[in-house]
């Protein structure tokens, strides 16, 4: 019985991890296509098209400025990545609050779609989510690198808060990624120096939070609402004197 329940769990782990990973693809579509039409529709349409005018230029701010196709291609990358990222951004961190997964795990609805994705032994949804990230913002920033740099504004770098906050996180993110992703460095480095270096999160994550002001995007809402879930379920933890929860696995 034991055995049989053990499988089934399993089985119920696999399709929540399944119909989770559709439901992030649908839903990353969703803010790939938004973007694109909020960045390249007709500026001549006006509340309903973008941003861009018949001479290639971004109505925003300076960071964002495209003067001929080729940089206008750099930057659909760049915004393309960036909102593909946002609902793996969550999920990562959603993927590591244990009580917040312990609750979603009494709610019966929830016990395949989430819980069983999301436990400590389904790893699996934290792992993909973080190497798509890291992929996602190497593209981001190489795409911003190469327009910037045809534009020679690399100054913005050093004296712009984008710019600034983006060589924070791109140097920090492959810290944090490849010792956990590459199996060569993985077998080279204690799981104690991984896990030291997994907590350049932090610093990562609040790079994030002023790579834009509020009102220029979703990035500062979302990387605001990934740090306070987090620690609120820390604080949650250490409330109830515990440091992990364990899944109820579903026996049929």
């Amino acid at each position: 019985c034991l055995e049989t329940g053990r499988v089934s769990w399993r089985g119920s782990r696999e399709t929540g991890i399944v119909t989770l990973q559709r439901i992030v693809v649908v839903l990353q579509i969703a803010c790939v296509l938004y973007i694109a039409w909020s960045s390249f529709a007709p500026l001549s349409w006006g509340e309903h098209g973008g941003l861009v005018d018949s001479d290639y230029h971004i109505h925003k701010r300076p960071t964002v400025e495209v003067l001929n196709w080729y940089q206008m291609v750099l930057l659909g990358l760049s915004r393309i990545t960036a909102y593909s990222m946002f609902l793996p951004i969550l999920l990562v961190v959603v993927s590591k609050c244990k009580l917040l997964v312990e609750v979603l795990n009494r709610i019966q609805w929830c016990n395949v779609l989430f819980t069983d994705a999301l436990s400590l032994e389904g790893h699996e949804i934290h792992v993909l989510m973080g190497n798509f990230i890291g992929v996602a913002s190497t593209i981001h920033a190489v795409a911003h690198f190469l327009r910037w740099a045809d534009q020679g504004n690399l100054e913005f770098f050093w004296n712009h808060s984008t710019g600034i906050s983006g060589f924070v996180a791109i140097v920090t993110l492959p810290l944090i990624v490849i010792p956990m992703a590459v199996e060569w460095v993985r077998k080279r480095l204690s799981y104690e120096y991984r896990k030291a270096m997994h907590l350049l999160a932090l610093p990562f994550a609040l790079a994030l939070l002023h790579h834009l002001k509020w009102e220029d995007g979703f990035l500062p809402q979302v990387t605001t609402a990934c740090l306070v879930m987090y620690a609120a379920d820390r604080l949650g933890l250490w409330a109830l004197r515990t440091k992990s929860f364990t899944p109820v696995a579903t026996v049929t």
